[in-house]
């Protein structure tokens, strides 16, 4: 057809985080329809869209799958801000209790992302590698890279688009490695991409008041999921929402596709349709 782009998801990973988000609408949708046969097919859809994923081999995208389920049981549960609060600092002391051990867990894994023979199960794992895979590594120096151009425009930052014009001298050498680019016009094959992480983009391209654009945003969201929800007569449509936005909230800190406009309306489409229904009222007629 004249005028589609194609392929239309030009990256796995981004095929990867749209079917995560619909997965997760989906099977939330499932749990409030009544209907039988309804309620079967919202769960088909959402089957549907898990595989993708999963075929998709997008690690960040099935461990933000997770993450959602995460979410939908502290909701179940009814957790207010100030137990995320006290679950974080739990988690983040245990983390600093066992460090050394942690560290030595990570050092060990030797699985790589684009090892052919390497089971789905493995390939997840191998997210977690920091020595050997390439994948991880240009990850790794992305963000550096990010961080030092924050550290050099704190305030201002580059400007929005231009991280990929201005970071190459700013990475680490000892993080360099064969999908590291040095030329923005002529990127290695598999390479590309900007800070492979949204929050961090918005450090080196916005400095601070970018990140406090971000926090402001999540923040709200947290309340609204959390504390304005509990008793909101569209509690169900409320919590459908923030589960899709959650698979991206969590793949956000691995990635970035909100300048991709073929994600970048199911994310910011999900978070219009959140305000939507806090601010509406269950009497309104249904649209046939």
């Amino acid at each position: 057809m004249r005028g589609i782009f194609q392929p239309f998801y030009k990256d796995h990973t981004i095929f990867g985080a749209s079917s995560a988000l619909l997965a997760a609408v989906f099977f939330v949708s499932g749990f409030q329809n009544q209907r039988v046969l309804n309620r079967f097919l919202l769960w088909a859809f959402s089957a549907v869209f898990i595989f993708m994923v999963i075929f998709s081999t997008s690690r960040a995208a099935f461990l933000s799958l997770i993450f959602m389920l995460g979410v939908l049981i502290m909701m179940y549960l009814k957790f207010r801000i100030s137990h995320i609060i006290l679950s974080l600092l739990i988690v983040s002391a245990i983390v600093l209790i066992f460090r050394s051990s942690i560290e030595e867990q990570l050092i060990r894994i030797e699985t790589i992302s684009y090892d052919e023979h390497a089971g789905f199960m493995e390939r997840t794992e191998s997210a977690a590698n920091i020595t050997t895979d390439v994948s991880n590594l240009e990850r790794l120096n992305r963000w550096v890279s990010a961080l030092r151009m924050f550290k050099e425009k704190p305030l201002t930052g580059f400007g929005p688009g231009t991280y990929q014009f201005t970071y190459i001298p700013y990475q680490e050498p000892g993080l360099m490695n064969r999908l590291s680019v040095t030329n923005p016009f002529e990127p290695p094959e598999g390479s590309g991409g900007t800070a492979h992480s949204e929050y961090l983009l918005a450090l080196s391209e916005m400095g601070i008041p970018g990140l406090i654009g971000w926090i402001v945003l999540l923040g709200r969201w947290v309340f609204i999921a959390f504390e304005k929800s509990r008793n909101h007569p569209n509690r169900w449509l409320i919590v459908t929402a923030i589960a899709g936005l959650s698979t991206y909230i969590f793949h956000a800190n691995f990635n970035n596709f909100l300048t991709t406009d073929k994600f970048a309306f199911l994310f910011w489409g999900t978070a219009a349709w959140l305000i939507t229904n806090l601010y509406g009222t269950e009497n309104k007629p249904e649209i046939l």
